[in-house]
């Protein structure tokens, strides 16, 4: 995503996102974080333990940094990354 660039992301009234496009470019650039081994070291075992919180903030940050969306879906961004991360280190360990 440019440099810049800011993402609105609309929820109706069941927490469900109304504008699809920028949705999708919003787990695109989920799937783009969960793979970063900076921000999402492959090295953890479990994300919910309490030393994970400066990693978890450091994630939401970058995503708040290119999309505005309503406080209450960061635990959703949170379980989306997770899930995403944990197919890919499970894929990792597949295929070696």
């Amino acid at each position: 995503m440019p440099s810049g660039t800011w993402v609105h992301i609309k929820v109706n009234e069941n927490m469900v996102p109304c504008n699809i496009p920028e949705f999708i470019l919003l787990r695109s650039y989920l799937g783009v974080i969960s793979i970063d081994p900076i921000l999402a070291p492959i090295s953890f075992s479990y994300w919910c333990n309490k030393g994970k919180e400066p990693f978890k903030k450091r994630i939401l940050a970058e995503v708040e940094a290119k999309f505005d969306f309503p406080a209450h879906i960061k635990h959703w961004i949170l379980q989306s990354l997770v899930a995403r991360w944990h197919n890919y280190r499970t894929s990792l360990k597949a295929d070696h």
